[in-house]
């Protein structure tokens, strides 16, 4: 069966990514490392350009279409500024030159929510990377993996061959930075490197799944210079631009689903987009009815044969597929009803000044659930809640989190409310 990412990768047009090739590149600091050309020398200025992606519309030619393109990762076009980079980094004629655009001079920092596709557009850019610059090694590890290497270069008193080592990279990529550990050392071994790769022009880009005003167990010099650089959102697909993936996923893989049945599996919560390209190809092995009236295995053996006589329609693809009817999308009101209702307390105490603890436990989960389930910003959250700084909500929701950490009582709050307010 082919697998979601050959599926991703025969979907992707090819005049809208580069040519594929490389691998998937996750490796430690220590570990060996993939050569890669240096960008050469990327002119630095006092004021660095900033993008901020503020979901005015896509950059470029992703105005018009829901989905770009990137080494056969798909991203929502919403995502302006991000879409803006990776086009130009996408164009062939963008590397022809040694020197690398002073637009997108680093650090770049790309956050967004779970699921949102930061893993994998950190291993495409380092695919793409390595084959464009094939002479400067390129590195992509997580957080967690560069603070382990780090100690242990210290402990082994190995840390001059870890600096040489790192001085070495053309590009290194920090996934999840948001679970760096809260050692001085290790925050001040990423200020240190940060500043050695703005000076020899070089690129780091980190990814969180917390925005930088999020990151406040950081120090504020390395939050500085995160905010010196390129600030990214990442959204994971939305509804639009899951019906025109699946769409092209299902012409690929020369299946004809009906529209209905598009919507169905567009508005179906995946947890990324590779589980969606895997449904859409477990239909391809369906039996179907060829043009000739004989039978056939999948959708594959058709090739040289007329398309299918009959497409899938809803009911048959959320049988095969097992996916439920989707209900209403929790809203602020509903969450925070349903939570007072859970903790015996009436809506207006919810929502009001009170600092009890059984009260504040309760609003607490109404914020954290808020944030979970709908997509409404800390300060919406906030205005419903009493009208409450976004802050306040923000501590609530880490303190919730923390909390259900320790408290089965309140983990299992969370649970029975999600399931009672989830959206499908």
């Amino acid at each position: 069966m082919v697998t979601a990412t050959a599926a991703l990768q025969r979907a992707a047009p090819t005049d809208r990514r580069l040519a594929h090739g490389g691998t998937d590149i996750r490796e430690s600091l220590p570990g060996e490392e993939v050569e890669a050309q240096t960008g050469s020398q990327r002119r630095r200025s006092g004021s660095r350009n900033r993008l901020r992606d503020r979901g005015n519309g896509a950059a470029g030619d992703s105005q018009s279409a829901p989905i770009l393109w990137f080494d056969g990762l798909a991203i929502d076009s919403r995502n302006t500024a991000l879409c803006h980079v990776l086009q130009r980094l996408g164009c062939e004629s963008y590397w022809a030159s040694s020197r690398l655009d002073p637009v997108l001079a680093g650090p770049w920092f790309i956050y967004g929510p779970p699921r949102s596709g930061k893993s994998h557009l950190a291993s495409a850019l380092v695919r793409v990377w390595c084959r464009q610059r094939p002479e400067q090694p390129a590195v992509c590890t997580t957080a967690t993996e560069f603070a382990s290497t780090f100690a242990d270069a210290l402990d082994n008193r190995r840390l001059s061959a870890w600096v040489r080592r790192c001085a070495r990279l053309g590009l290194l990529v920090i996934d999840d930075l948001h679970v760096l550990p809260e050692r001085s050392d290790v925050q001040q071994e990423l200020v240190r490197l940060l500043d050695q790769f703005s000076a020899r022009e070089a690129l780091l880009v980190v990814t969180s799944r917390l925005e930088l005003s999020e990151l406040t167990h950081q120090p504020p010099e390395l939050i500085s210079r995160l905010q010196a650089g390129l600030l990214l959102e990442l959204t994971a697909p939305g509804p639009e631009a899951r019906r025109a993936l699946v769409e092209r996923l299902a012409a690929a893989a020369k299946i004809l689903l009906d529209p209905r049945a598009i919507k169905a599996i567009a508005r179906h919560p995946w947890p990324n987009v590779p589980e969606l390209a895997e449904a859409v190809e477990a239909l391809a092995q369906l039996p179907l009815q060829a043009a000739n009236g004989k039978s056939v295995r999948s959708a594959a053996d058709l090739s040289g044969q007329p398309m299918p006589s009959r497409s899938l329609d809803e009911r048959e693809v959320r049988r095969r597929l097992g996916l439920q009817r989707p209900q209403a999308a929790a809203t602020l009101r509903q969450i925070a009803q349903r939570t007072a209702r859970y903790f015996r307390l009436p809506l207006a105490e919810l929502r009001g000044p009170s600092r009890r603890r059984a009260v504040t436990t309760a609003r607490g989960v109404a914020a954290y659930l808020a944030r979970r389930l709908t997509g409404c910003s800390l300060e919406a959250i906030g205005q419903f809640l009493g009208g409450r700084d976004h802050t306040t909500i923000l501590h609530a929701c880490q303190q919730t989190e923390q909390l259900a950490r320790r408290d089965p009582a309140v983990q299992e709050a969370i649970k029975d409310l999600s399931r009672l307010l989830t959206r499908w």
